[in-house]
C-alpha cells in the first residue's frame, strides 16, 4: 500500500529524529508499505550517516526547503492562515504532487516537529484520504505547549493518534493507539571489565559529564562515548568518536551500563536514546532534577523498569550498586520491528476495517 510518509528529519542526518525514521521506513517497507517520503533538504555542512541511507534500499524521497518557526527570520511572521503558507507550503506543494500523481492512499505523519500536523489536516481536508499521526512527546515540552489546543482541535480530523505512552495521549487530552516506542536490539557478549556507554553529543550535558568522571575518579570502569570526540586526560575513556546508527551494536553487546546526562531540563523533546536503551536487560542511569520534564517523563514511562534515575547527589551510590549485581532490571518496551507492525495493524484495522493483508 502506497502512502505519504511526512517527517522532518530523515537519514543521512545522524540525529535521533532520523533513527526513529530510519526504522519506520525499513520496517514498513517490509511489511509491505511503500511510503513515499516529504522530508526537508540536508545541511551541507553537517555530519552524515550514510549507512542509515543505504541500508533503506530505493526509496522514493523529495526533499524541500523547510521555513518552520524556529528558524529565525528577519520579518516578523504573522499569524494564522499566513503562517501556514510561509513556513510550511514546500511541504504541502510537494505532498499534494506525490498524493496526486501516485494515487497515495493516506498519510503519515510523525511528530515533533507540531508544525507538521497543519500539513497533513490541510492534505486531509483537501484530498479526503485517511491521516495517520504518531506522537513521540508529552505536551508539557515547549516545543508541544503551543500547539496543545490545536492537536485536541484535530482530533475530529485525525483518523488514528498513536503515541508511545498514555501518559502523551493524556497530555493532549485526545485518545489513540498506545503501541510503545521501539528500542535497539543486541545480544550480550561475554567481556572483561566494568563497561559504560554513552550515545550522541554531550550538547547541554558537557558539565555533567565531566562531573561525572571528577566524582568517580576513583571508580574503574571502560567509558564508551559514541558521538563525540573528547579530549580528556582519563584512561578510563577508552573510545570517543561518532559511530555509524548500525555500528553501536558491537560497543552495546559488551555494556553493562547505559547513561544519560543533562546539565539543564530537556524542554523540547525526549531524547530518543530513552527508548533506544528501555529494551534490554542493561541498567539505565539517567540524572538530572526531581521537578525536570524529563524526571516526570521517566516516572511515568518506565514505572521502575530499566531506569533508575535521580539527581547526581546519588551517582555513585546507583554505579556502585549496578557493578555489584544488586541492581537488576527487566526488558521493556518493543522492538521497532514490532512496533511497525502493531501500527500496521492499527492502521488495517482502525482506518481500513480489514485485519490484515493489502489493499
Amino acid at each position: 500500500m502506497k502512502f505519504l510518509y511526512l517527517l522532518y528529519y530523515f537519514p543521512p542526518e545522524p540525529f535521533a529524529a532520523s533513527v526513529r525514521a530510519y526504522n519506520y521506513t525499513k520496517y514498513l517497507k517490509e511489511i509491505g508499505f511503500s511510503p513515499f517520503i516529504v522530508t526537508k533538504k540536508i545541511p551541507e555542512n553537517i555530519l552524515k550517516d550514510l549507512s542509515l541511507i543505504e541500508d533503506l534500499g530505493e526509496i522514493h524521497i523529495e526533499r524541500v526547503y523547510d521555513f518552520l518557526p524556529f528558524i529565525k527570520l528577519p520579518v516578523k511572521r504573522k499569524k494564522g492562515g499566513r503562517e501556514f503558507k510561509r513556513y510550511l507550503r514546500n511541504f504541502l506543494k510537494k505532498s499534494s504532487f506525490l498524493i496526486e500523481k501516485e494515487n497515495l492512499k493516506f498519510i503519515f505523519v510523525t511528530l515533533p516537529p507540531f508544525e507538521l500536523l497543519k500539513v497533513g489536516v490541510s492534505l486531509k481536508l483537501r484530498y479526503k484520504i485517511p491521516l495517520v499521526c504518531e506522537i513521540r512527546d508529552p505536551a508539557d515540552f515547549e516545543s508541544a505547549k503551543k500547539f496543545k489546543k490545536f492537536i485536541k482541535n484535530s482530533e475530529k480530523l485525525v483518523d488514528l493518534f498513536i503515541a508511545s505512552h498514555d501518559y502523551v495521549l493524556s497530555s493532549f487530552k485526545i485518545k489513540g493507539e498506545v503501541i510503545y516506542a521501539g528500542y535497539y536490539e543486541f545480544e550480550r557478549r561475554k567481556h572483561s571489565g566494568f563497561n559504560i556507554v554513552y550515545t550522541g553529543t554531550l550538547k547541554n550535558a558537557e558539565e555533567s559529564f565531566k562531573r561525572f568522571l571528577n566524582m568517580t575518579r576513583n571508580v574503574d570502569f571502560n567509558l564508551f562515548i559514541l558521538g563525540a570526540d573528547i579530549n580528556l586526560n582519563d584512561t578510563r575513556i577508552r573510545k570517543s568518536s561518532f559511530v555509524e546508527y548500525k555500528k553501536l551494536k558491537d560497543y552495546f553487546e559488551i555494556s553493562d551500563l547505559f547513561i544519560i546526562f543533562r546539565d539543564k531540563d530537556c524542554k523540547n523533546y525526549i531524547p530518543l536514546k530513552f527508548f533506544e536503551y528501555s529494551g534490554n536487560d542493561v541498567p539505565v542511569i539517567a540524572y538530572f532534577k526531581k521537578k525536570s520534564n524529563l524526571f516526570e517523563y521517566l516516572k511515568r514511562f518506565k514505572k521502575g523498569k530499566g531506569f533508575i534515575w535521580g539527581e547526581e547527589k546519588d551517582m555513585l551510590k546507583y554505579l556502585e550498586n549496578v557493578k555489584r549485581g544488586i541492581i537488576k532490571v527487566e526488558k521493556f518496551g518493543k522492538t521497532w520491528k514490532e512496533r511497525t507492525l502493531e501500527i500496521k495493524n492499527a492502521i488495517y484495522e482502525k482506518i481500513f476495517n480489514r485485519n490484515n493483508g493489502n489493499l
